[in-house]
């Protein structure tokens, strides 16, 4: 994939905690398989395992989605830039440490699904240490993915493929050259997909996983500026007639599946453990000429927003999930911090390991949306699994 240039925005949320906003394919071999089009082959915990022929593969008993209730557990690194971005890759280490200390004590380790925005793959690609830290994560069988705030996001991170659609993007301001397209959700993946292709020394991974906008800030843009969709007052941030708008180009042709928001969860019923029971399903967006495969994921108590999940709420979903059940949550790492943030009040590192230990002695092991696609044979987006 070739990255198409050096992107940085400037984001006012850059110290703010909560601004909500791949599936990476790797052989040891080199080698790649085919699915729908799209070259890769069996994914990082596999190492090099055989594929099954769709583009999943068999990969060791204690790696792959497991038979029974699926738990996904994502962060997303959002937008930054200078200390703020330095401050926030520390957390993600920290984060991660914790989670590979606690992984020494059990039987199936808990993987994650890290989504990065642009400025984040351009930070990478600029520090060899972050580069091998990238590494290392994924040899540990936690997954690289991209994520983007666009126009339909109430905090915007001004890469967007959809200029032309939605104008000037003067709220946030990206610091690349617009004309040379580095202000694109293209150019922003490309950042991503060089920094791993760079972490990893040319060993074959392509990202295919995304959230793109993402659904779920409902309500006025900040400012009134670029307002989604055009000329609706109040403009709704989450319609899909915008994340229309931005999947095209290489989103559209190299992106093969998305995390998005929960179908149907509202403020009414967030706090109800049966609304996060939920399943993957079918979506079609912008230029794709087939259905997304999509997984859904809802923020954290730990994260702002009238959406959170509060962990007395998780805790039940994942006492009563069924074996056809799945279940999604996203932190972010500039949350992971002792003591109170400006998206919330409490300790937040100790309520996400709460979490996890809640996840424990419930059974269930946390999978990266990779191995979830891979081992899902229950849920509605086996129709269109392997379309892409």
């Amino acid at each position: 994939m070739q990255w198409l240039g050096a992107v940085t925005c400037l984001a006012p949320c850059l110290l703010a905690a909560g601004c909500e906003c791949g599936y990476g394919n790797f052989l040891d071999d080199g080698s790649a398989g085919t699915s729908g089009g799209s070259t890769y082959g069996p994914p990082p915990w596999t190492s090099g395992a055989a594929s099954t022929g769709s583009g999943a593969s068999a990969g060791p008993a204690d790696a792959g989605a497991p038979a029974g209730p699926r738990l996904a557990f994502v962060l997303h690194a959002d937008p930054a830039v200078g200390a703020d971005l330095e401050a926030r890759w520390q957390r993600l280490e920290r984060l991660l440490d914790d989670l590979a200390a606690r992984n020494q004590g059990l039987p199936v380790p808990h993987h994650v699904t890290i989504m990065f925005t642009p400025n984040w793959g351009r930070a990478m690609l600029a520090d060899p240490a972050k580069r091998a830290q990238l590494a290392a994560w994924i040899e540990q069988g936690h997954e690289a993915a991209f994520h983007s705030h666009t126009h339909n996001h109430a905090v915007r991170d001004g890469y967007t493929n959809a200029a032309d659609l939605f104008g000037p993007d003067d709220w946030n301001m990206c610091m690349g050259d617009p004309a040379q397209g580095e202000c694109t959700l293209d150019a922003g993946l490309g950042s991503v997909q060089a920094a791993v292709d760079e972490a990893l020394g040319g060993r074959p991974y392509d990202i295919r996983f995304a959230t793109i906008g993402p659904q779920g800030n409902d309500g006025p843009v900040p400012g009134g500026r670029n307002e989604c969709p055009p000329g609706q007052d109040p403009p709704v941030a989450d319609d899909h007639g915008c994340i229309d708008g931005e999947w095209t180009g290489l989103v559209n042709a190299t992106i093969a599946y998305q995390a998005t928001k929960y179908p149907g969860v509202t403020e009414a019923d967030v706090g109800d453990p049966q609304a996060l029971l939920g399943t993957s399903f079918c979506d079609r967006f912008g230029s794709a000429t087939e259905d997304v495969y999509s997984l859904p994921i809802a923020p954290f108590e730990t994260e702002a927003g009238s959406l959170a999940v509060s962990l007395e709420t998780a805790t039940a979903a994942f006492e009563m999930a069924g074996p056809n059940d799945f279940l999604g949550l996203v932190v972010h790492p500039v949350s992971y911090r002792a003591g109170p943030s400006a998206g919330y009040a409490g300790d937040a590192r100790e309520r996400i390991m709460a979490l996890l230990d809640a996840a424990d002695a419930a059974g269930l092991v946390s999978r990266t949306l990779g191995e979830i696609h891979d081992g899902d044979d229950v849920g509605d987006g086996v129709a269109c699994r392997d379309l892409r």
